[in-house]
Parts: structure tokens; C-alpha cells; sequence
């Protein structure tokens, strides 16, 4: 095990012709293995090892069908991790959950960056991630069997969809913002329009193109959409 943990994704591309396989059985056992090694990780590794495990989904090649069962496997693989004895959960958990939720959640990756994150523009392995951990917290809960066992999951997913409707909310302020004062520069450097905005924000974007369009307001777009993306994540999770 500390030999595979030590050259995990050379071992996860090897096991992922398994963890696509058809048969649920032998995807999932796969899966089982597999969290052994994840549970005797300790601290950062844990973190890096998720990355490496959710940039499975990104490989070339594969149809939707296993595209799917790859992502079900990854579940299997997490919530077999956290799975402790009887109804309740190891004591590795919590270093699981919690960069699941702070930062793949919202696309951003392993925190030492050895695994990138996935982009938003890789839609369906994005797609196939945001399953993946739905489904992870929903096999948890299953194994809790009841809401009193999932306390401490859903408090800290609660915490975080708050955070991501924070989040959410000043994006979209501050993409309404940048389409109101891009009319109205007070200052001009190096291509760079500068405009005040009430409050004292100040936005900075640089035209493109005729003027049409401007990077500040594309890039708040693409802000709002991925904070919008994490919180209907959680509005799923919670009706599910």
C-alpha cells in the first residue's frame, strides 16, 4: 500500500480501465481497493490525492457511458474512505469532506497543485466531478442511515452553500457594476479604463475588439456562472 501511495496516479490510470468497467461489481470492487490506499494517506497528501483521482474524468477517448460508470466508481472510492465501523465514519473523513466541498466543489483543485483543477470549459468531466461528489455524500448518508449520523456532513455543507451564496451575490453585484460603469472611465493608462464606482470599487478593463465587449464584464460572467454552478450544486445536494 505505501508503494501504490507513493505513485498513486500511475495506479489510479492503470485501475481506471477497471473503475469504467460495465459491470458495476467489478467497478466498484475496484473502488473498495482502492479507498484502502486513500484512508492511509495522511494530512496534504489527501488533498492531492483527490485531485489526481478527479483528473481521471478528463482523459481522452471516453464515451458518456464511461464517463458515468467512472464517476460512480469515484464515489465508491471516497465513501468507502470515510467509512467507518457500524453506522459510523473513520476518522480520515473529515480530511476527505472538507476539500471536497471548499475547494473541488468550486473547480479549484488540489490546495498544493499538483493535480489541476478541472475547467469549467471541460463540461462534461465538470459535470462528471460535481456527480461524483453528489454521489459521495449521498452513499455517506446511506451508511449513516439516518439525519442524527449525517449531523456533521450536513452542517459543514450548510456552511459551505452559505458561503457560496455570499459568494454568489457579489459576483453578480460586481458584474452589475462593471456593465454600468464601463460607459464612464475617469482615467486611461496603458489600454487600461479605470472607472469609479460608487462605494469606492473600482473596476479596471481593457477594451477588445471595437469596444463592443470589454474583459472586465466577460470575466465577471464567467465569475457569476461558476459561483452559480456551486450554489444550484448544494440546492441538488439538499433536495436529493
Amino acid at each position: 500500500a505505501r508503494y501504490i501511495a507513493n505513485d498513486l496516479p500511475t495506479y489510479l490510470e492503470v485501475y481506471s480501465k477497471l473503475l469504467c468497467h460495465r459491470k458495476r461489481y467489478v467497478a466498484h470492487f475496484a473502488g473498495e481497493t482502492l479507498a484502502f490506499i486513500l484512508r492511509r494517506l495522511r494530512g496534504p497528501k489527501i488533498g492531492d490525492a483527490l485531485g489526481h483521482i478527479f483528473v481521471l474524468l478528463c482523459a481522452e477517448g471516453r464515451t458518456t457511458q464511461e464517463l458515468a460508470n467512472l464517476a460512480d466508481s469515484l464515489s465508491v472510492i471516497l465513501s468507502e474512505a470515510s467509512r467507518g465501523v457500524q453506522n459510523g465514519f473513520h476518522s480520515q473523513m473529515p480530511y476527505i469532506l472538507q476539500p471536497l466541498l471548499r475547494r473541488h466543489v468550486r473547480g479549484i483543485g488540489s490546495s498544493a497543485g499538483e493535480a489541476p483543477a478541472i475547467k469549467a470549459s471541460e463540461t462534461a468531466a465538470r459535470a462528471a466531478q460535481l456527480y461524483t461528489i453528489k454521489a459521495t455524500l449521498l452513499r455517506m448518508r446511506n451508511h449513516a442511515g439516518d439525519l442524527e449520523g449525517t449531523g456533521d456532513i450536513l452542517e459543514f455543507a450548510l456552511d459551505q452553500f452559505r458561503s457560496a451564496a455570499k459568494r454568489h451575490a457579489a459576483a453578480v453585484t460586481r458584474a452589475m457594476t462593471a456593465e454600468a460603469v464601463v460607459d464612464t472611465p475617469t482615467k486611461v493608462a496603458s489600454g487600461v479604463i479605470s472607472t469609479s464606482v460608487e462605494g469606492g470599487i473600482t473596476a479596471d478593463c481593457v477594451p477588445v475588439g471595437n469596444g463592443a465587449e470589454n474583459s472586465c464584464s466577460t470575466s465577471q460572467t464567467a465569475a457569476v456562472m461558476l459561483e452559480e454552478q456551486e450554489v444550484l450544486f448544494y440546492v441538488d445536494l439538499f433536495v436529493s
